[in-house]
């Protein structure tokens, strides 16, 4: 406690502006006053709580401190006493100095009254009975031994008066002591701590019988302490070890106990132990009774409980505000994510009512308002926040309650009319089905999106006043009015906004390629059917055999062809040349045989008046293929097609908005391209097709029945390879394909002119069967809707929890929430109730927690009030990227005030590395000895960077057990035993990493903060702070959002954060096998879950290629299926090695999607929930069994489960012949469940996981020179990065003063390095650099910095070192060097060392941390594939047991001194410059150790041995180096 005013340099008291209470002088520690407070009453609990929290946050110097005002306002409630012999009362007696001591009691009773205030009697001393004695014994028989052991010494000590001169001569000591003036410094040290012991002991009995006077004086209560500082007695050598290890003694420790202070009483002591100590220290029985029983008496009347309860979190300020804003935000997110079609609707509405009853019946609205307004802030691009949160973006989005159709608009119905104009241009007209929405009625059908017609189910029409709107004029003629909520479907991004679309963009149209319709023959102008595919191939076609371009009836058409062949036989002999045309026509037809022999001499005849050209586009061969040209719009020029399957591809060409060109295959010079196939012969593929994003593909048209043909096989296999090299990928498409696609395509239109307006009068819309779509104006729009999944539709998750299939009693259920109902009737009782009872009610049976807030009447009477025990809170984890943290934290703090807003605090164990070394160091062992044991665990299989509390004992004994060293160190001195122990101990506290806590209204008094590294934290851990009834905020760092925002931003030059999100959800998109190939082999750099030598492990052997493949590899990626082996039996299902295991129909679709292994915890509760005809939120404790390893409860579960399957018929009939009986066939489900039960994942964090994973993948793929100069902003330290672009062939330049900025600067496919990278070049110097650029040469460069900037003179040979003019300034690095140190007068170099890239590349390395110039590897790279593999990937495909040859360059050698002789661990640098560590024992090291050094080349055969937690290691026998060339 402080009493002392702080004054400001005048001598005036400072106010403090919050409270307007004088503020507190800054005292010294040694200036502190101790005391303890007691809470007697809840209002006293929450006064402690305040008190504590202000001592930190108003108080804190050195210390916590509170002060008297302080205490008088918050001490209602409390018991407070004068403190231990660290307070003023005590200091005063021991000074005697009465009448300060009563003078600061007098205080404390004004402060709190006097029944309130305590006289603390202390038990604390030294147990040794010679700190008893009084001072003359004491003297002659314990400090004339220490005196003899001075003058030993050589200090002369004729009396006592010459013990200062020998100290300040002790004192005078340097650092570098000789042996003597140790033992000197050592008897002094002795001798000081025993005067001290005896001092403390001797002012504690003063003390104590002057507090029994004061308190006798005052009329207080004495009550007796027991300063405890551990448990039992037998504690105490840990209580010392404590000391030693905390206090830096290290070494010096020894049994002397506390450094030679000795053993104090400060045990936890029962009754008597605390009246003998008492009355050790002078005080009478009498006297040491009355202090324990008014002790009693004050434990008696602390009835403060802290009491379990809930806080419900509020964004809004009251309950009801909170759920109707809760209701708006849901119904926004129904109108922008929900699908409309019917049966689809229903499943969300479905979803979305079990959602909402459960979270406003617990009264979590406003968590999830808060949640999604952090999201918001976080997505928005204010930087500020403060016109954001989730009120005011989404109350600005809210139209009429659903997006409508203002009267007028043309809805496309049914009927087809005639095509008009020319094709892909004004398409073709409608002639009865345009009606306006308003006329449209209820089981009319109506054009959707893919092109069906579906049935109008539903009819809305509302009243809408002022009601924001938009007029989209469309280049096919036609506009939409609506309301500018309504969402439209657009080119790629699906359905959007009406009032964000912009003049330019494209909207999808329906479309129909199969569907008929009705025209007009050119003709005879009579109506007839034909397919539209047909009638577009005619009128494009100039095959005299489809009508040469003209639109006929099969009457009309063969008219033509017979009035042709009419004409050209007239006229086919009428000259010498015409003879002549006609004898060659027939010639022709005999020697090509593929040509009709049907055709008769008359039509022979008259095609030889035709050109050869277009006679070939007349004939047709014996299988009739139908060949011709069709005129390409988006080519602008005519595509010739050889068969009917062709020209439906050419359509699909011409329509998909994803081919940008198209053409017959062709050489570089224009040619027909030719591929060799079996060694001579030469294959001709069909069509080359170049797509938006850059790829290209040759894609060939055959029939179905030839995909197997042997030589189909054989000419895809060249072509294949053919694309390989050329970069680019081969499909072979059948009638199948051409139908899927064609199925598939829409029309694409363009939005002209857009208008906003307000508009008042009623409002249309349709709800359609099966679909959530129309079509108005021709443009594919969205049907209405109502409600959908919580966190989904708040835009708190990108996840669509039905499309993944997702359980909602996964994340919540009321058992979870609730651990107690309590109903008050009107009657005036109160009954208790479990979450689940059931309560008869008016409106039927219901579960308890059904009855919250609900003035039902019941068979106990009505219910008048409600109120739940919280037990827990749902868990939301939002990721987020590091650098927006900081402003989010600034934003919550501002937003909901300061004791509103806090992070929760933990308290630390500690992680086996630290237990050894603690240990270690007070065993006397030197540090090389606890690191060898710290290595000798980890390569044990102890995981690094793991702490113990997360492992049990034999864990530790597994890993010592397979070290004989380790094994003998624990046999020689039990030295684990003790780490274990000292393992468990709190060794500090810290900040939880992710979790924060929000309240609407103060946590002052409900719950104790505190004040750790500027940062506001909770004093409880997060179950402290549950039971409290607070919730957990998890707010979590993400580094690849930023590397995935960077990306986007590179590459279109804005950030999109819902375009990202489209990306994400776009399971087509990431389904390109292209796009995954690279992870096939190892390449997974920098890809969250992959990036890691189990998650390239996991990536190489499971062939991921979409997003809910990557998603499967978070939940299999785990080291509980490593150790468990069940990861290699899952690689060998996925590589086709071992079948799938289909244990039963009845879960067999459960487990399809994970190749048979139940690896989600949602599939635990599924089968569950089909086998026993369970509810899902029954089967979250089934869960809960595996994953928590309820070990006493997995039997329970297997007997339920097997009771169940034998009691169904359905599971009996339907038993796999595989199987004996169904007893066998259950046998195999338990065994494939209980395997893996316990190492199941939670799907919804895994599909989430596999969203950043595949877009990151994605992103790499398709921009991989973005993607590294994201990923080095990202982690700058990360130089892999840098390798790998080196690898790929990616550019990399050093630093430029013109172009390298604070990070990785990517111009022209060259990706800068940042200046800040350069050795010895500083932030100032970097940001003037920076700030005076662009510069136009060397001598600019020096005449615009300054001499402590950017001129210094280390920054400038570096600069130049490193090559930061490179293209600044004409002259080389070798000249301006020279230059630089002509201008001051130094040495200048006389030899260009820079023209050798072997040292421009060590210079670079020194300074840069990287060669740019010069690589060893690459340098030897022919040697080195020679000899084994090249990269880590391929390494992670060899098996344990394999023997392998590891080549590379040497980069480290740790050596280590073993039983037999010398051994070592190397690391090698492989071609692909992944590191990998081999360990090479004595007997082969001793052999090759003459010429294995760092940065050798060598080649080492290996022998792969894993550990026993999955990972990889490899042991060396022999090696090669490659030096100078020669092996």
């Amino acid at each position: 406690m402080s009493d002392r005013p702080a004054r400001d340099r005048k001598g005036n008291i400072k106010i403090d502006k919050e409270t307007g209470e004088p503020e507190m002088a800054k005292q010294k520690p040694s200036d502190f006053n101790h005391g303890c407070i007691w809470a007697k009453t809840n209002e006293g609990l929450a006064n402690l709580w305040t008190l504590s929290t202000l001592s930190y946050t108003k108080g804190m110097y050195y210390k916590p401190r509170i002060d008297m005002k302080m205490l008088k306002r918050y001490g209602k409630g409390l018991f407070v006493s004068d403190g231990c012999m660290l307070s003023a009362v005590s200091r005063a007696i021991v000074a005697d100095d009465f009448s300060k001591a009563e003078a600061w009691l007098n205080k404390l009773i004004e402060a709190v009254g006097k029944d309130n205030v305590l006289m603390e009697l202390h038990t604390w001393q030294f147990t040794d009975e010679k700190y008893s004695k009084d001072w003359k014994t004491f003297e002659h028989d314990e400090l004339k031994d220490l005196i003899g052991r001075l003058r030993a010494c050589d200090i002369v000590l004729k009396s006592m008066e010459d013990l200062d001169n020998a100290r300040k001569e002790v004192e005078s000591f340097g650092r570098s002591l000789t042996d003597e003036q140790k033992k000197q410094k050592a008897a002094f040290a002795q001798y000081d701590a025993e005067i001290n012991n005896w001092n403390l002991n001797q002012s504690m009995y003063k003390t104590n019988k002057g507090k029994v006077e004061l308190a006798r004086k005052l009329g207080l209560r004495l009550i007796a302490v027991n300063d405890a500082h551990y448990g039992p007695r037998e504690d105490y050598i840990w209580h010392e070890l404590e000391w030693a290890t905390t206090t830096g003694k290290g070494a010096e420790y020894d049994d002397d106990k506390t450094g030679g202070r000795g053993e104090t009483a400060a045990w936890v002591m029962n009754d008597e132990e605390v009246k003998y100590w008492l009355m050790k220290s002078g005080l009478s029985e009498e006297i040491a009774d009355e202090a324990i029983d008014n002790t009693g008496w004050v434990a008696d009347h602390c009835n403060a409980v802290m009491e379990r309860g809930m806080h419900p979190p509020r964004f809004e300020s009251t309950r009801e505000k909170d759920e109707k804003l809760f209701d708006k935000t849901v119904v926004e997110g129904i109108k922008e994510l929900v699908p409309k079609d019917r049966n689809t609707f229903k499943q969300y509405m479905d979803r979305v009512n079990l959602e909402s009853e459960l979270i406003k019946k617990c009264d979590l609205c406003g968590y999830f308002n808060t949640v999604a307004d952090y999201a918001n802030f976080v997505r928005a691009e204010d930087p500020d926040g403060e016109k954001y949160g989730i009120v005011g973006k989404h109350a600005s989005l809210l139209g009429p309650g659903r997006g409508c159709f203002l009267p007028g608009n043309l809805v496309s119905t049914f009927k087809r009319g005639k095509p008009y104009g020319k094709p892909f241009e004004g398409r073709y007209e409608f002639e009865e089905p345009l009606k306006r929405i308003e006329s449209i009625n209820i089981g009319q059908n109506v054009l959707t999106h893919d092109g069906s017609f579906q049935k109008v189910v539903n009819k809305f029409e509302y009243n809408v006043e002022d009601e924001e709107c938009v007029e989209i004029v469309l280049s096919n003629g036609f506009k939409i009015s609506c309301t500018a909520d309504h969402c439209i479907y657009k080119e790629d991004d699906g359905f959007v906004r009406a009032d964000s679309l912009k003049v330019g963009d494209i909207l999808e149209g329906a479309y129909r390629p199969k569907e008929n319709i009705v025209t007009e023959c050119d003709e005879c102008h009579e109506s007839f059917v034909r397919p539209y595919i047909k009638y577009i191939a005619a009128i494009n076609s100039k095959a005299v055999a489809r009508g040469d371009g003209r639109n006929l009836c099969k009457k009309c058409l063969r008219k033509a062809q017979h009035h042709v062949k009419a004409i050209v036989g007239a006229e086919a002999n009428k000259t010498q040349s015409a003879r002549e045309k006609n004898r060659q026509s027939q010639l022709y037809i005999h020697k090509n045989t593929d040509i009709d022999k049907r055709i008769s001499a008359s039509v022979s005849a008259a095609l030889a008046k035709i050109p050869e050209d277009r006679f070939r586009r007349m004939t047709t061969s014996s299988k009739k293929y139908k060949n011709g040209w069709f005129k390409s719009f988006k080519n602008g020029k005519k595509i010739y097609f050889a068969s009917s399957y062709e020209l439906k591809a050419i359509h699909i060409f011409e329509t998909d908005s994803r081919i940008v060109s198209y053409d017959r295959a062709k050489d570089e010079n224009g040619n027909q391209l030719s591929i060799v196939y079996n060694e001579t012969h030469r294959y001709y593929p069909d069509f080359e097709v170049e797509y938006a994003d850059g790829t290209k593909k040759i894609i060939e048209i055959k029939s179905g029945w030839q995909r197997h043909d042997p030589v189909v096989e054989a000419k895809a296999k060249a072509a294949i390879d053919w694309c390989n090299e050329h970069g680019m990928s081969y499909e072979l498409w059948t009638e199948k394909e051409l139908a899927d696609k064609n199925d598939k395509l829409h029309k694409h239109i363009e939005i002209l002119s857009i208008k906003h307006f307000k508009y008042t009068g009623k409002v249309y819309d349709l709800e359609v069967e099966n679909v959530h779509n129309y079509t108005v104006g021709r443009a594919t729009v969205h049907n209405s809707a109502g409600g959908s999944i919580v966190c989904y539709l708040m835009h708190i998750t990108n996840l669509d929890p039905i499309k993944f299939n997702l359980f909602f009693e996964r994340f919540l259920t009321a058992g979870r929430v609730i651990s107690k109902v309590h109903l008050t009737f009107d009657s005036g009782e109160e009954k208790t109730f479990e979450p689940s009872d059931v309560v008869k009610t008016e409106h039927g049976d219901k579960a308890s927690w059904q009855c919250l807030t609900e003035n039902w009447k019941t068979e106990f009477g009505k219910i008048v009030s409600t109120r739940f025990d919280f037990k827990d809170c749902p868990d939301i984890d939002l990721d987020f990227e590091a650098r927006v943290i900081p402003q989010l934290n600034a934003y919550l703090k501002k937003r909901y005030g300061e004791y509103n807003f806090c992070q929760i605090g933990t308290f630390q164990t500690l992680k086996m590395p630290m237990a050894v070394k603690d240990l270690g160091k007070v065993k006397g062992m030197t540090p090389q000895e606890t690191q060898d044991i710290v290595n000798r665990m980890e390569n044990a299989g102890w995981p690094k960077g793991a702490y113990m509390r997360d492992y049990t004992f034999e864990d530790m004994m597994n890993c010592v057990n397979k070290d004989e060293e380790l094994k003998k160190i624990q046999e020689e001195t039990g030295l684990f035993d003790e780490v274990w122990h000292w393992g468990e101990r709190y060794r500090g506290e810290g900040i939880h990493a992710s979790g924060y806590v929000i309240s609407k209204e103060s946590m002052l008094g409900k719950l104790p903060l505190r004040m750790k590294d500027g940062k506001l934290i909770t004093q409880f851990e997060h179950d402290g702070i549950a039971s409290l009834g607070f919730i957990k905020y998890d707010i979590l760092k993400l580094a690849g959002l930023g590397t995935i925002r960077e990306v986007y931003e590179r590459v279109n030059h804005k950030m999109d954060v819902k375009d990202i999100y489209r990306i994400m959800r776009d399971e087509k998109l990431l389904a390109n096998a292209d796009m995954w190939k690279s992870t096939w082999t190892g390449d997974t750099l920098g890809i969250f879950q992959m990036d890691t030598p189990l998650g390239m492990k996991t990536a190489i052997n499971s062939k991921m290629a979409s997003l809910r493949d990557a998603g499967m590899l978070s939940a299999v990626d785990r080291p509980g299926m490593v150790r468990s082996g069940l990861i290699n039996e899952f690689y060998k299902v996925r590589q086709g090695i071992d079948p799938v295991n289909h244990y039963h129909p009845l879960i067999d679709s459960i487990l399809d999607e994970t190749s048979g292994f139940c690896v989600y915890q949602e599939q635990i509760m599924k089968i569950y929930a089909t086998l026993c005809n369970m509810k899902i939120e029954e089967t979250d404790n089934v869960r809960k069994v595996f994953t928590k390893k309820q070990t006493w409860n997995v039997e329970k579960m297997k007997t339920l489960l097997h009771d169940c399957c034998m009691s169904r018929k359905d599971f009996i009939d339907n038993v796999p012949s595989k199987y004996d009986s169904p007893e066998a066939c259950f046998d195999d489900i338990w065994v494939g469940l209980s395997r893996t039960a316990e190492y199941c994942f939670n799907a919804s964090h895994a599909n989430a996981y596999g969203m950043i994973t595949s877009i990151e993948q994605y992103f790499k793929w398709k921009y991989p020179s973005e993607f590294i100069t994201a990923s080095l902003n990202t982690d700058p330290g990360a130089v892999e990065f840098l390798t790998y672009a080196k690898v790929h062939g990616l550019k990399i330049a050093p630093p430029n003063v013109n172009k390298s900025k604070q990070n990785y600067e990517l111009q022209d496919g060259v990706i800068y390095m940042p200046l800040s990278t350069v050795k010895g070049v500083g932030p100032a110097a970097v940001d003037e650099i920076i700030a005076n650029g662009p510069y136009d040469s060397f001598d600019d460069y020096v005449q615009k910095t300054s001499g402590r900037g950017g001129r210094k003179k280390n920054v400038m040979e570096s600069l130049i070192s490193v090559g930061a003019f490179d293209g600044v300034d004409e002259r080389d690095r070798f000249q301006l060097m020279v230059a630089w140190k002509k201008s001051r007068n130094e040495d200048y170099p006389t030899r260009n060392t820079w023209k050798s890239p072997r040292i421009r590349g060590k210079i670079e390395q020194n300074l840069l941390g990287i060669s740019l110039s010069y690589d060893p590897l690459f340098d030897n790279k022919e040697w080195i594939e020679k000899q084994g593999v090249a990269s880590l990937g391929e390494l992670q495909k060899t098996d344990v047991g394999d023997f392998v040859c590891i080549p590379g360059q040497v980069t480290s050698i740790r050596k280590h001194q073993a039983k037999n002789g010398e051994m070592a661990w190397l690391t090698v640098k492989l071609l692909s410059h992944d590191e990998v560590t081999l360990t090479m024992f004595a007997t082969a090291w001793s052999k090759y150790k003459d010429f294995i050094s760092t940065n050798v080349i060598a080649a080492f055969n290996c022998k792969r041995t894993d550990d026993w937690n999955g990972k990889q290691s490899y042991v060396a026998f022999s090696a090669k180096a490659n030096l100078e060339g020669e092996e």
